[in-house]
């Protein structure tokens, strides 16, 4: 058997380059028994995820920092191997089944701190600091995400300035953990060094995972959409050259959005035109089970709609996504979900006359409340359009105008153009339905300059022709 270890190590990744992942993590887990880390693969997985994280919370206890990074090495040949071969399904299983992810991950964490440290461990810090920011634990996850780059500049493993697992953890670290406490704009520039980080080492998915994550982060944190999409297409580029065309799927709804935002769609609240089909996409994520991916999509159609001004098309496409379980989703991901549910349902509440979204819209609130608590940097903006809406609609117009105030200052103060311009024309809104037509027409020409700023050219020109400035 222990002959056999590489050539299983290499068959799991030839079935991951295949685009095999549940294979892989099938062989993968049968492999880990004999290793003596059986895997259960049987019963509610979000039960068992909560157990070990549990058990995981209770092994950690009062340590310090110093405590964890200090733990022996790891010594046991078959504990080594078997840590190694769980990150290479923590791989495969983060692209088709996240509650095994978390499994697995968990499991890595507690081997670290029972039988000692491996150049493994990191990643395991890294993924302990995503499932904490998935029980709203942010504190915890960038005390995690920290530790694990730590333990990564430390590790044995590091080679010149890169490390085989340094891709995996950059992008745990980037797009799930430092989000929630520092700007987006940070995340930037380790997201693309991770990107090349993974090709040097032949990490392809990570590097497709860094890439994908750094369009994202670009377009959440309000760049301008011609560099956003510039970023995008150059991304596509390496992976074509590479004929890894799965890259193109990941990216292609925000890309899509991208351009349909700059105009370059006859249906901007669709994801159908230059780079895909909305319906043939839906289609291929379900035949796949790509249920993160349906997340995102309903999500952003959702987001498009609204935007737009379908909140009947909005408030539908909530109710497509909420068919799916995410079990832990990145900062830009969650964080939208959040605000856009809250403003499409106090949107249903005004303009389709029914109280049934005011829970929706009463649990986006406590979320961007507390996130807006952690990092003001990037959601107090977002808090405060909340407020200014409820405020808005149960007519305490005094508080309505000083919510709406001070989003829109301080997303100009933060940089969000793209929020302070949605700011504004919510702001029009509200002072349209008070008779304040001279306020209201300056507050759409406003809103008008910020979505050109931001490159939304149909944003801007549905803004001209249906509102008065």
């Amino acid at each position: 058997f222990h002959d056999k270890i590489g050539a299983y190590f290499t068959l799991i990744s030839s079935l991951n380059a295949q685009r095999k992942p549940d294979k892989a993590v099938e062989f993968g887990i049968a492999v880990l028994s004999q290793l003596g880390e059986p895997i259960p693969k049987y019963g509610e997985v979000k039960s068992i995820v909560m157990v070990e994280l549990a058990k995981s919370k209770q092994s950690i206890g009062n340590k310090t920092d110093d405590d964890l990074l200090t733990i022996d090495a790891m010594k046991d040949k078959d504990k080594i191997h078997a840590m190694r071969l769980m990150y290479n399904l923590a791989v495969s299983s983060f692209m088709c089944d996240q509650g095994m992810y978390c499994v697995l991950a968990l499991r890595m964490l507690q081997m670290s701190l029972c039988y000692g440290l491996c150049d493994a461990s990191a990643f395991a810090f890294a993924s302990y600091g995503c499932l904490l920011s998935g029980i709203d634990d942010f504190h915890g996850a960038y005390r995690f995400g920290k530790l694990s780059l730590r333990l990564l500049g430390a590790s044995k493993s590091k080679k010149d300035e890169g490390s085989f697992f340094l891709p995996g953890i950059y992008f745990l670290v980037q797009s799930f953990i430092f989000p929630w406490v520092d700007q987006y704009r940070a995340s930037l520039k380790p997201l693309e060094y991770a990107f090349t980080s993974g090709l040097s080492y032949g990490q392809i998915i990570f590097s497709m995972a860094n890439a994908r994550a750094e369009c994202y982060n670009a377009f959440q944190c309000g760049e301008e959409l011609m560099k956003v999409e510039k970023r995008i297409k150059k991304y596509t580029k390496v992976f074509s050259d590479l004929k890894h065309q799965l890259f193109l799927q990941y990216i292609s709804p925000v890309w899509q959005a991208t351009l349909n935002l700059m105009g370059h769609s006859e249906n901007p609240e669709q994801l159908t035109g230059e780079v895909m089909s909305q319906e043939k996409m839906i289609n291929i994520c379900l035949e796949n089970k790509r249920e993160r991916s349906l997340i995102e999509i309903y999500h952003i159609c959702s987001w498009l709609a609204y935007l737009f001004g379908n909140y009947e098309l909005a408030s539908r496409m909530i109710e497509n996504r909420k068919q799916f379980d995410l079990y832990l989703g990145p900062c830009f991901l969650l964080s939208n979900i959040w605000f856009f549910d809250g403003m499409v349902a106090l949107a249903a509440c005004h303009t389709l006359k029914t109280d049934k979204w005011m829970g929706v819209a009463q649990k986006s609130l406590v979320q961007m409340e507390k996130c807006a608590s952690v990092c003001p940097l990037n959601y107090k903006h977002r808090f405060l359009l909340l407020q200014a809406e409820l405020a808005f609609l149960l007519e305490e117009n005094e508080n309505a105008e000083v919510s709406y105030n001070d989003a829109i200052k301080t997303a100009d103060e933060n940089g969000f153009v793209q929020d302070q311009a949605l700011a504004y024309e919510r702001a029009g809104y509200f002072y349209m339905k008070q008779g304040k037509t001279s306020i209201a027409s300056q507050n759409f020409g406003l809103s008008h300059n910020a979505y050109l700023d931001w490159g939304a050219q149909s944003k801007a020109n549905q803004l001209r022709l249906f509102c008065p400035f």
